[in-house]
């Protein structure tokens, strides 16, 4: 196993499945069902780590780690629980009402600083993937790989 699961920590896997007439693309993102102010504000208390994977046809490309706390991260979900919460009558959350999708996407955490890198394919292998990588996150992962390896044969 690559990892344990620490208590706590969100996990967000993707998977693109290339067969699909219109595949997606990894964007390093994820996304949190049924997100209501409540639970954001004990998310942002308790500090979680943020596991985020992506797959192509059930193949690992990478995880990586980040705290629930990293700024901008934060500002995305708050912004678009604000935008929800404004389409509330008067402004208010009853029972069971909730932001049915609060999405991200690695532009929302590649600057953090608590940010890790907990398994990334060798340059070589994720080359193969890169059609189905959002162009950026591509980038950003090749050059994580880079670094690696350049640190691994130094």
């Amino acid at each position: 196993m690559l990892m344990e699961r620490q208590k706590g920590a969100r996990q967000s896997p993707k998977n693109i499945d290339t067969r699909s007439s219109t595949p997606r693309k990894l964007d390093g993102g994820g996304n949190f069902t049924d997100y209501s102010f409540d639970r954001f504000y004990r998310d942002e208390e308790e500090n979680p780590n943020m596991l985020v994977s992506g797959f192509v046809d059930g193949h690992l490309v990478y995880i990586i780690e980040f705290p629930f706390a990293c700024p901008a991260f934060l500002e995305k979900l708050e912004n678009q629980l604000k935008k929800w919460e404004r389409k509330l009558v008067e402004g208010r959350q009853t029972r069971g009402q909730f932001l049915r999708s609060a999405y991200f996407n690695y532009k929302d955490y590649i600057n953090c600083s608590g940010l890790r890198i907990v398994y990334l394919l060798p340059k070589a292998k994720l080359e193969k993937f890169k059609e189905y990588i959002a162009p950026g996150f591509y980038q950003f992962l090749l050059e994580k790989s880079e670094r690696r390896e350049g640190q691994n044969g130094s």
